[in-house]
């Protein structure tokens, strides 16, 4: 399944002269990006309400929204900002993630790009 894509982010270090502490980890955000096939946008947003509404309840999400392209209306991405990789984990393993993203594969145009981030400046 091309959905999970889990990370280990350990904390991370912050070296000032005055600082040398670790510091707790970072807020993670997701990108999880596909082209979606014209025949099926329709489909694929009413198959993504009900796994927004679901994921923005859960206790570890921050927010969680799809979104499309300005540049290609058949460019689709969850735009997810995450507690931690404990929430992701969490996540990833809810009946309505593990239901409902394989039923995405037969309606995109090529594979889904996951990429993590977490905020550096």
């Amino acid at each position: 399944m091309r959905w999970v894509s889990p990370i280990d982010k350990p904390a991370r270090l912050c070296h000032t002269e005055k600082n040398t502490e670790r510091m707790a980890p970072t807020m993670i955000k997701i990108v999880a990006k596909a082209k979606v096939k014209p025949d099926c946008k329709e489909k694929f947003i009413e198959l993504a309400k009900p796994l927004v509404a679901a994921s923005q309840a859960e206790e570890g999400n921050i927010a969680y929204h799809l979104h499309e392209s300005l540049e290609d209306p058949y460019t689709m991405a969850f735009i997810e900002f995450w507690k931690d990789q404990a929430a992701i984990d969490f996540h990833n393993a809810t009946p309505h993630f593990t239901s409902i993203c394989p039923q995405f594969d037969a309606l995109f145009d090529g594979p889904m790009d996951v990429a993590h981030f977490v905020e550096v400046v």
